[in-house]
């Protein structure tokens, strides 16, 4: 069997995808009408989707994929990956430091010497 040419292919997807109608929706309550509107556009993107599959027009359906992902809300979760969260930096153990030293540390400023801290620190690191 023959594969149809690219044009051919590109106008039943045309002929299927203007059968793809939305339907009208009341406004009357906004977050209803984006809820109803967004599941219209998830199902037209997946339809379009389906038919690139089967007409294998893989850039089509990839990039019908790449869409119907930012409509989820995993695309949309934010993940902190700073080295903290991954445990990469620990806290300094200060136990060993005297209440003077605490004090020290606690009242330096950007012109305060902390170098003989900064020493024990790593030293007990």
């Amino acid at each position: 069997m023959a594969r149809p040419s690219k044009t051919a292919v590109e106008a039943a997807a045309a002929q299927t995808f203007a059968r793809l109608r939305f339907d009208s929706l009341s406004e009357k309550d906004p977050l209803r009408y984006l809820n109803e509107r967004s599941t219209q556009y998830i199902r037209r993107l997946e339809t379009i989707a389906d038919e690139a599959r089967a007409n294998q027009m893989p850039e089509l359906e990839l990039k019908t994929v790449a869409f119907l992902a930012r409509m989820s809300p995993a695309y949309r979760t934010k993940v902190d990956v700073t080295a903290s969260q991954l445990g990469l930096l620990k806290a300094p153990d200060l136990n060993g430091f005297s209440d003077t030293d605490l004090k020290q540390l606690e009242q330096a400023d950007e012109n305060t010497d902390l170098s003989n801290l900064n020493d024990r620190l790593i030293k007990e690191q």
